[in-house]
């Protein structure tokens, strides 16, 4: 799922950098961060085992045992998934991403001024966080944030999302092996170290969203400027 899911993420960030803010830079003359609360659950996924291993349509005893190991996975999944809604505040993680972007923005004077009253809205929202397995299978959390700059018209100028993790558990050669060592991970981490864990994804994102936002301004203005 983890792959799919970072395909489709992927595909999104390249294709939705903001066609129309080069239209639109130079009239920009300040913007107010903010962040926006969707409610939404957290996903955790720990790999699965194959069960009908031999593509013939028979179950056997071994792959019997995979199946009931799928079960337990989700059944832990499950669980772990309840114990971040109930651990980590989503609204303090987005508040956590704009207060980043801002201080960014401050640091290193722009690319536009900042203002509460400003009519351009930049707007940040989680798109996906939890839990779930990378390339090797070990398991990682993530979140990912989506950043749209919006005119005084609501004419949305600039999209872009941002994935940051963390990996949680080393990685394991076989398929069970890893899947047994990311339980053991999770089951071993604290509810302090949850929290810890998603505030710094929260700030990565926050600084790789403000330099992305810094870098399309200016390949926009070279843009608008040579029009």
């Amino acid at each position: 799922m983890k792959r799919s899911f970072l395909l489709v993420v992927i595909a999104l960030w390249t294709t939705a950098c903001g066609p129309k803010l080069h239209e639109y830079v130079n009239n920009i003359d300040s913007i107010n961060v903010r962040a926006e609360r969707e409610p939404l659950s957290p996903h955790v996924e720990l790999g699965k085992l194959e069960v009908d291993q031999n593509n013939d349509g028979e179950v056997t005893g071994k792959e019997h045992a995979a199946k009931n190991t799928n079960q337990n996975v989700r059944v832990f999944e499950e669980a772990f998934e309840q114990r971040l809604d109930a651990g980590v505040r989503q609204q303090q993680l987005i508040t956590d991403v704009a207060r980043t972007i801002r201080q960014n923005v401050e640091k290193n004077a722009g690319p536009f001024p900042l203002s509460p009253q400003a009519q351009w809205r930049l707007v940040t929202t989680i798109s996906h966080w939890g839990v779930s397995t990378g390339f090797s299978g070990a398991a990682d959390s993530y979140i990912t944030i989506r950043t749209d700059l919006w005119s005084p018209g609501d004419e949305r100028a600039w999209t872009h999302y941002e994935k940051c993790y963390r990996d949680l558990a080393p990685d394991r050669f076989s398929d069970r092996g890893q899947i047994q060592m990311n339980i053991h991970a999770l089951g071993a981490i604290s509810d302090k170290q949850i929290k810890n864990t998603f505030t710094e994804l929260a700030i990565e994102c926050g600084r790789k969203i403000a330099n992305e936002l810094r870098s399309d301004v200016a390949r926009a203005r070279q843009k608008a400027n040579k029009e």
